[in-house]
């Protein structure tokens, strides 16, 4: 596919780039998510503030204590009903009274709600809604509809972050066969299969209705063993075991389709990096629970060399000076650790590791009957094939993570707690890249004892007498280390990044644009140890965003307020950041932590004020989707003139509201994951479907009829690849 230049150009605005295209129904189409939409928008504001105040009269009724924390789980709500008029009649059956507080809140309402629809349908709104200027051209709209709709190109993320990747289909064809045909980790399931399951104590044929309904037994088999467990061990214990039986069910479960993300990182060559999003399979809520479960006992263990990310490590390299100056750098990465872990072993070491915490019997049975439940039944679609994964680890299970940090862990500290005793002078890991600092005598050996751990786990090792890359910092030894031991840092800039920062003229709030760069210049400030590599770093990106269009001006102002003589502060934090030694002798100069440490005094006094047994009550949020109607109009003005109506309710009122702006369609989402879909389909209407592949895989990988299902696909497809992008974005 040969691209023009103004193809390239569109291409170079990245996967995170949002066109805004108004039309004549946009004024229309973004009016009713303000005011019509039971989901976001007015309807699902005001539920939010009147069951605030139904929970405070509750608990003053009561004189119930503080709520429990939050749950340890982030539960969807399972609300599906589309009606907003339903939604109000709800709310109003809630009330237990018809107290004054309600009196005042219908006030607030009306008095909000008609100024909401004054401004919205003013005709000066309408006409410069309409007349809104596009951030793309119609031969930009010409190249992406050629992009959605050309079967001879697949198009991809690719791996470490670096982009967008477009690649010959037929290529991608190759690989992902060649990668499913590896028999001893993938079994292909053909229909009508011979194998028999079993669902409601009888025999049944293997077919996917059937599977379903059989991994729900297993798991409510666990649940009824294992339920009072939770709830012993969780405040929301009840929650818990409602979320993992109706989170996915038998009626709502979508086999896992695997993709690829392509390796473009490669000295070998384009690869592929195999991605099973079990988001909406039936193993995935037991998976985000135990996942739950194992990081905590792995957070009590404290072991030494695992990391958690790179601001605890800066802390732990500048508080840890090697004692000898001729250690020589060694880093690693295992090779397709997710894919390479022995199932039956990973299983058997996590149960060791439960035995060696000494955790509680029933807790420690409860978490391996569900590992296990998971990693058995790892099941994945491509094209008209069902297929099992019978050994290694799906990428995209959300417990994948820490069971591989644990057996990796089980493996290796033997070997760790030996050479430490032999000039190791300094080893950290997390998940699957490495770093370590040890007397040359004994690379060699170190080397091979780590690649006889598994004969599947392979590590990829480089060596240097002064430099080192790990996560995204650059180690090397510099001035400080010559002084005091103590190892240098600077940010690691990798040489395939391209910098696809949000451009200038996405369809992003201009605030998201300011977070992005105020957190990227934080990041640089934490990750420099010398001040002349952050100047040096910091003018570098001041000039990619000048190349992604951002005005010099915008730009200043957000480079002024930011300075590395906080940089203390930001290695600080949040818990610890108002007991530093140096916050009254030496306040600091950035304007984000000035108000930083002035929001978090507020909270400590209010928390010292507040000394009845009310819990304190969080703003209330309007989410709206990011259109010319939301940029245009002053939603939190018009919600908050009329808030003294409010801040007479209840005990000490309700805190002003804050707006919280849903993305619209990036090109990640149109080129990515509804390019899939669409040629997905556009294939199965293509292809003669065979009986048994119609009758058993269409309702499973067909994407469902429901908007709202449609939606959950994109949003948890892009999560489940991005569990091991967030692991490797350094």
């Amino acid at each position: 596919m040969k691209f023009t230049y103004q193809g390239r150009a569109f291409l170079s605005n990245g996967l995170r780039f949002i066109a805004c295209s108004p039309n004549s129904q946009t004024h229309t189409t973004a009016a009713s998510k303000y005011l019509n939409d039971p989901q976001r928008g007015w309807i699902r504001f005001i539920r939010t503030i009147t069951n605030q105040i139904i929970q405070r009269h509750r608990e003053e009724e009561a004189a119930c204590p503080l709520r429990p924390p939050n749950p340890p789980l982030k539960f969807r709500s399972t609300n599906t009903s589309h009606n907003p008029r339903s939604f109000l009649e709800a709310e109003e059956r809630k009330r237990p009274s018809s107290t004054f507080d309600f009196h005042l809140l219908d006030q607030y309402s009306s008095s909000t709600l008609n100024l909401l629809k004054r401004s919205i349908n003013n005709p000066n709104m309408v006409q410069r809604v309409s007349s809104y200027r596009s951030n793309y051209t119609r031969v930009d709209s010409s190249f992406l509809h050629r992009l959605m709709t050309d079967p001879t190109i697949t198009i991809k993320p690719a791996d470490k972050n670096l982009g967008m990747v477009i690649v010959d289909t037929t290529w991608y064809k190759q690989e992902m066969k060649q990668m499913l045909g590896q028999k001893k980790t993938y079994e292909r399931i053909t229909m009508p299969s011979t194998k028999k399951l079993k669902v409601n104590n009888k025999q049944v044929s293997f077919t996917l209705p059937h599977l379903a309904e059989h991994l729900q037994e297993t798991l409510q088999s666990i649940i009824d063993n294992y339920g009072s467990t939770i709830e012993n061990l969780y405040t929301y214990g009840d929650k818990i075991k409602t979320y993992l039986t109706s989170h996915v069910t038998p009626g709502n479960c979508v086999v896992p389709y695997i993709y690829l993300l392509i390796k473009v990182h490669k000295s070998s060559g384009l690869s592929g990096r195999p991605i099973v999003p079990s988001h909406s399979w039936m193993t995935a809520s037991a998976s985000v629970v135990v996942d739950h479960m194992l990081q905590d006992i792995v957070k009590q263990a404290e072991i030494p060399w695992l990391t958690i990310d790179t601001k605890s490590l800066i802390n732990d390299l500048e508080q840890s000076p090697l004692p000898c100056t001729d250690g020589v750098f060694v880093t690693a990465d295992i090779a397709s650790l997710y894919t390479n872990i022995d199932t039956k072993m990973g299983l058997e070491l996590v149960n060791a590791f439960l035995t060696e915490r000494k955790v509680q019997l029933l807790q420690h049975c409860c978490i391996m009957e569900l590992l296990t439940f998971v990693m058995n039944n790892s099941y994945l679609a491509y094209e008209d094939a069902l297929y099992h994964q019978i050994d290694g680890t799906a990428m995209g299970t959300s417990c994948a993570p820490i069971y591989a940090n644990i057996v990796v862990y089980m493996l290796e500290r033997p070997i760790i707690e030996e050479f430490k005793k032999r000039k190791l002078y300094i080893y950290r890991r997390y998940l699957d890249d490495i770093y370590s600092n040890m007397d040359a005598s004994i690379v060699s050996e170190f080397q091979h004892r780590m690649n006889t751990l598994h004969e599947k786990l392979k590590f990829e090792f480089v060596v240097s007498p002064t430099e080192a890359s790990f996560l995204d910092l650059y180690i090397y030894k510099g001035n400080r280390f010559k002084d005091n031991g103590i190892v240098d840092l600077k940010c690691h800039q990798k040489k395939m990044n391209l910098y696809l920062y949000i451009p200038w003229h996405s369809a992003h709030p201009i605030a998201a644009k300011k977070s992005f760069i105020q957190t990227e210049l934080m990041r640089y400030i934490r990750n420099s140890s010398d001040r002349a590599a952050y100047l040096n770093t910091k003018q570098q990106f001041f000039q990619r965003l000048r190349d992604r269009g951002y005005r010099i001006k915008f730009l200043e102002e957000i480079f002024n307020s930011i300075h590395y003589a906080d940089r203390c502060y930001f290695l600080c934090s949040s818990s610890t950041l108002l007991a530093h030694p140096d916050l009254i002798r030496q306040p600091p100069l950035s304007l984000c932590l000035i108000k930083k440490i002035k929001r978090l005094r507020q909270e400590r006094d209010r928390q010292i004020i507040n000394t009845s047994a009310l819990s304190p009550l969080s703003p209330p949020v309007f989410i709206i989707p990011y259109t010319p109607l939301s940029h245009l109009l002053p939603t939190r003005t018009l919600l908050t003139e009329c808030w003294f109506y409010l801040n007479a309710t209840i005990r000490c009122g309700i805190p002003k509201p804050i707006i919280a702006y849903q993305s619209m369609t990036s090109l990640m989402k149109m080129l990515v994951f509804q390019r899939a879909r669409r040629m997905e389909k556009h294939r199965k209407s293509a292809t003669v479907p065979r009986k048994h592949i119609q009758s058993s895989l269409s309702s499973f990988l067909l994407p469902k009829p429901a908007a709202h299902a449609s939606q959950r696909s994109i949003q948890s497809v892009h999560s489940g690849h991005s569990t091991r992008n967030s692991q490797s974005s350094r």
